[in-house]
This record gives structure tokens, sequence and C-alpha cells, in this order.
């Protein structure tokens, strides 16, 4: 997986994201769709997004 990044210049580059950072911001999502789900309560479906 890659991710554009902005240089200092200001063009954009193609920056290869580590598998710590992916592993990090997947676990984010995780987490946020957990507590979604709690404060949903139940309802799953306000939580797809």
């Amino acid at each position: 997986m890659s991710n554009r990044v902005k240089t200092r210049t200001g063009k954009e580059k193609e920056k290869m994201v580590d598998s710590n950072t992916l592993y990090t911001k997947n676990r984010y999502i995780f987490e946020e769709m957990i507590l979604c789900r709690i404060h949903a309560n139940r309802s799953p479906e306000a939580c797809s997004g």
C-alpha cells in the first residue's frame, strides 16, 4: 500500500506505508467501530461508516 503525502515543495509523492503504521491505522478503525457499536446500542447499521 502507498499513501500520498505532500512534500515541503507542495508536490504530492508516493510514500510507502510500513506495516506498523498500517496496523495502527487498522486498529484505530476497529476500536472506533467497537465504540460506535457500544454507543449505538446494537445497531451496527449506524457504524458502517
